[in-house]
């Protein structure tokens, strides 16, 4: 099992993705990827939580982005993401998207702490 808590300020559901480097570098959907429905408590709160479950063991990533205008995509811009979006191990370079490297992690056990901030 992989789970923990997203953090948010804005409204929308939640897409969540964890990620094989195969996955990342294809820029293919992952093969778990879950949407948490936010509901008004998880917005009164500012945080809603998330858990895969049957995950085989290897090096993961997770990206996650809120989906604000209800598209069931993230929206980029010119710059970049114009919706909130987090990684677990954030990275937010300055000028270019995280590589896998920054954000993986290995999946040997159950992990359950894992705590990521949209911005």
């Amino acid at each position: 099992m992989v789970s923990g808590e997203i953090s948010f300020l804005k409204t929308g559901d939640l897409y969540v993705q964890l990620i094989t480097k195969e996955e990342f570098d294809s820029g293919k959907d992952a093969g778990f990827g879950i949407i948490v429905v936010v509901g008004p408590e998880d917005i009164r709160k500012g945080r809603a939580p998330f858990s895969f479950t049957g995950v085989p063991k290897n090096t993961y990533g997770i990206r996650c982005f809120q989906d604000m205008n209800g598209t069931g995509k993230m929206e980029k811009g010119m710059f970049g993401p114009k919706e909130p979006w987090g990684t677990y191990r954030p990275a937010r370079p300055i000028f270019r998207s995280p590589r896998f490297d920054e954000i993986s992690f290995e999946v040997n056990r159950d992990i359950k702490d894992i705590k990521i901030e949209l911005k």
